[in-house]
């Protein structure tokens, strides 16, 4: 018989965001192949933020809601962002 045993498997920390929003974060969401991660917060705007290193790659903003963004998804082809 085979001997089970728990393993413990800690998170990883890639990359630290800090002072991207100028208020607090109200939504989160990760791509589909995790990649890419968008944030929503109070300040009105919507970021596009990487999670592994690419060249020359610099994050995207996305601003122009009247209000707080309450929620911000991928498509499911991922050629879309909705907020």
């Amino acid at each position: 018989m085979p001997k089970m045993t728990k393993e413990y498997e800690p998170f990883v920390l890639y990359r630290n965001y800090t002072a991207w929003h100028s208020d607090k974060i109200t939504c989160l969401n990760w791509s589909h192949d995790s990649r890419f991660v968008l944030t929503g917060g109070k300040d009105t705007s919507v970021r596009l933020l990487n999670v592994f290193k690419i060249k020359d790659y610099v994050p995207l903003m996305f601003t122009g809601h009247k209000k707080k963004v309450v929620n911000c998804v991928f498509s499911e082809d991922m050629n879309r962002i909705y907020s």
